[in-house]
């Protein structure tokens, strides 16, 4: 609520530059997403330390306690990032393309973030530990930080490149030649990617679930 408190009482002529503050508001938002899934997401197999041999050795099944905490954590970042992304824009008053773009790709980073913590967190879980919270200070959670906000911030340059290109004077009188095509072609790519490492990343999530089944030769 702080950042769309802030975005509304921008001064006018702040105003000008609505557009670079609304997808420098996107990548700010992507943050809070990935401080939750460093909580959440990223603690999905030991959150609960040495008692998670109690839930290998009960009734229920494993695999689909992970899962519904794995949605939780999911729903967790989506409800509360994605609305303010949509508000954000709308105090920007920005176009309703552009708000439409900046709410879905809050929507795919949040998935993307959610699954990039799960499959780092999910390479080397830890048992022996506490506190749960003692991983997102460790050395993969650091990794997993690093990565999505490189991966966000790329991914946002490819989403903004038309816009960028178009504030230089030199390049605007080539560009405007091409009406809105680059516009298309750059949110194709972007999506594209996003959506090709949402898949890599699960895919590679429950081979990592696989092989912690089979080193502790678990018996489903």
């Amino acid at each position: 609520m702080l950042i769309v408190f802030n975005l509304k009482n921008l001064p006018k002529a702040v105003l000008v530059y609505r557009l670079s503050l609304a997808y420098t508001t996107l990548v700010a938002i992507s943050f809070i997403q990935i401080a939750i899934a460093s909580r959440f997401s990223f603690n999905i197999l030991n959150s609960e330390t040495k008692a998670f041999w109690l839930i290998l050795c009960g009734p229920i099944n494993w695999k689909k306690y992970l899962f519904y905490k794995s949605i939780f954590s999911l729903i967790l970042i989506i409800t509360i990032t994605v609305p303010l992304t949509y508000f954000s824009a709308v105090y920007l008053k920005v176009n309703s393309n552009v708000t439409f773009k900046i709410t879905l790709f809050s929507l795919l980073y949040g998935l993307l973030i959610h699954i990039l913590a799960v499959y780092e967190g999910s390479k080397e879980p830890k048992f022996d530990i506490s506190n749960p919270v003692e991983n997102i200070i460790s050395f993969r959670s650091l990794i997993f930080m690093i990565y999505s906000i490189l991966i966000v911030i790329i991914l946002t340059l490819i989403l903004t490149f038309p816009h960028i290109i178009r504030f230089n004077p030199l390049w605007y009188k080539y560009v405007k030649k091409l009406k809105n095509y680059d516009k298309i072609l750059s949110f194709i790519i972007s999506l594209f990617l996003c959506i090709y490492l949402i898949v890599r990343k699960y895919i590679e999530s429950l081979r990592n679930i696989k092989n912690f089944q089979k080193r502790f030769d678990f018996t489903i």
